[in-house]
């Protein structure tokens, strides 16, 4: 298995091994047989990842601390920087906001100390996440906008998407609707550009919730429709079957709203 040609760079074949048919055991039997041969960090970096993706979070968690002891060993500062963010965003998936929160400050103070902008971003997008998980919307605001100054002057579509998909979460929770749309609406417009199938029917997804919101039950209908549309070409199955438990319960509303009209 080709590893990537620099460490820092987050492993690229993640996907052909998640959708090569094999078992999660067969494949992390192969990595651990390559890291018994030669304990290279790029091979670990990638097994870190693998896992994450595979949704073993201990195991990945594991890995991502022995590719941070080795980044700390030969005094790599991005891999380090990389490493902790990593750590953090699973500890946050896991429901460990205090780690997390932790850990995302640490990522935060390399990425100013070693000048990594790239990284700067991330982490603070991720603490934009927790914020809005403490409920500091304004907070998260501000540090979403910081983060996409960094993403745009990187030009980094895929960052850009994921900041202002965030924003139209906190100005969609601060009942600012039309910002919220706005936002959402140029991550779809990212993400379309970037052909990420799951990422374009989650925007449709989110929008039709926001319209919804406002109780425009027509455009968030065709929305959801669009969506499983878009999906079934990724055959995302997971979003297809949320997509459209979405659009039944949406049908299910406008057809009560039909039918108290129709009696009044």
């Amino acid at each position: 298995m080709p590893a990537t040609s620099h460490p820092y760079i987050a492993a690229q074949s993640t996907e052909r091994w998640l959708t090569s048919g094999r078992g999660v055991h067969e494949v992390r039997a192969e990595f651990e047989a390559q890291l018994a041969h030669a304990d290279q960090i790029c091979v670990r970096l990638e097994y870190a990842e693998f896992l994450a993706h595979a949704g073993e979070i201990q195991s990945a968690i594991q890995q991502y601390q022995q590719v941070l002891q080795s980044a700390e060993s030969a005094d790599m500062p991005q891999l380090r920087a990389m490493a902790v963010n990593q750590l953090a965003c699973l500890h946050r998936q896991r429901g460990e906001y205090d780690t997390a929160v932790v850990l995302q400050r640490r990522s935060l103070a390399m990425g100013i100390n070693n000048a990594l902008e790239g990284e700067l971003a991330a982490d603070l997008g991720n603490l934009a996440v927790d914020a809005i998980a403490a409920g500091d919307l304004s907070l998260a605001e501000n540090l979403l906008l910081r983060s996409l100054a960094l993403e745009t002057a990187a030009n980094s579509q895929a960052g850009q998407a994921a900041d202002y998909g965030n924003l139209a979460i906190v100005y969609g929770l601060q009942r600012n609707y039309r910002s919220a749309v706005q936002c959402l609406r140029r991550a779809l417009k990212l993400h379309r550009q970037l052909n990420d199938i799951r990422a374009i029917g989650c925007d449709l997804m989110n929008l039709a919730a926001m319209y919804e919101v406002q109780q425009r039950w027509d455009r968030s209908e065709f929305l959801l429709q669009l969506a499983v549309r878009v999906l079934q070409v990724d055959d995302a199955v997971d979003l297809i079957t949320r997509a459209k438990s979405a659009l039944a319960e949406t049908r299910r509303i406008s057809q009560l709203r039909a039918f108290d009209a129709r009696r009044n």
